[in-house]
């Protein structure tokens, strides 16, 4: 997300609980609700403490994916692939307008 959020986009709080939505008062730019990515967030960093404390071997595995095979992955396209299989390409059906 930081190679997306906020240099193609922006960030906001609306009261949508979806992750993005549409702000009327910027030219309808697609902006990333903070209020909904925060809950996301946390719940997220809750299971993997768990996960962690439950398996031990998964710091390992983490450190060996995310630094020594893949360091330095192109977030820009892994979102962009995953907009066109999941929503064919229409960024509008990922957000509602707030």
């Amino acid at each position: 997300m930081h190679q997306i959020f906020p240099k193609g986009c922006g960030i906001g709080v609306c009261l949508e609980d979806q992750l993005f939505f549409s702000s009327k008062n910027n030219n309808n730019m697609i902006i990333l609700n903070l209020r909904y990515f925060d809950a996301i967030i946390i719940l997220a960093v809750e299971s993997l403490i768990k996960n962690f404390e439950e398996n031990e071997k998964l710091i390992e595995n983490l450190h060996k994916k995310l630094i020594i095979e893949h360091y330095g992955f192109d977030d820009h396209k892994e979102l962009d692939k995953e907009i066109l299989s999941s929503f064919g390409g229409d960024y509008s059906k990922i957000f509602s307008n707030c």
